[in-house]
């Protein structure tokens, strides 16, 4: 095994020189490197957007839900059925939690949205930065 890192290391090493004797190889590794990044940013920018629209969805739907729970207290208040009126509000009480949790999970990736944007920026600014030097380089 001791060769095989050996042979590694070298090879390695190697290559670190050669790309340090071509700057304009390294600003084109650069720059593909920069590019991975901006399209593994902008893939969790959209991650995170149908994660925000995803939790306003299921928001939604818990708020009809929690009205339907409702208008049973309403009714099993009126029908005098206070152990069915204990259950319905349990159950409200339920989604009630549920529907925070989401907002909670919401507010999270809406935050982090920003930050991934702000990301998104500093790599597009690096980008164009190197690619400015590019031409510069191959001179």
């Amino acid at each position: 095994m001791s060769f095989f890192r050996d042979l590694n290391a070298f090879l390695e090493q190697k290559l670190e020189d050669f790309i340090r004797a071509n700057p304009e190889l390294e600003l084109n590794l650069l720059l593909l490197e920069l590019e991975d990044q901006e399209r593994q940013t902008q893939e969790r920018l959209l991650r995170l957007q149908q994660e925000v629209n995803t939790c306003e969805q299921q928001i939604l739907g818990l708020v009809s839900e929690i009205r339907r729970w409702r208008d049973r207290i309403q009714t099993a208040m009126a029908a005098q059925r206070p152990d069915l009126v204990a259950l319905a509000q349990q159950r409200e009480a339920e989604l009630r939690r549920r529907g925070e949790q989401l907002w909670t999970q919401r507010l999270d990736a809406l935050n982090q949205i920003s930050v991934t944007q702000q990301l998104l920026h500093k790599i597009r600014d690096r980008r164009q930065e190197v690619m400015h030097r590019v031409p510069a380089a191959s001179a």
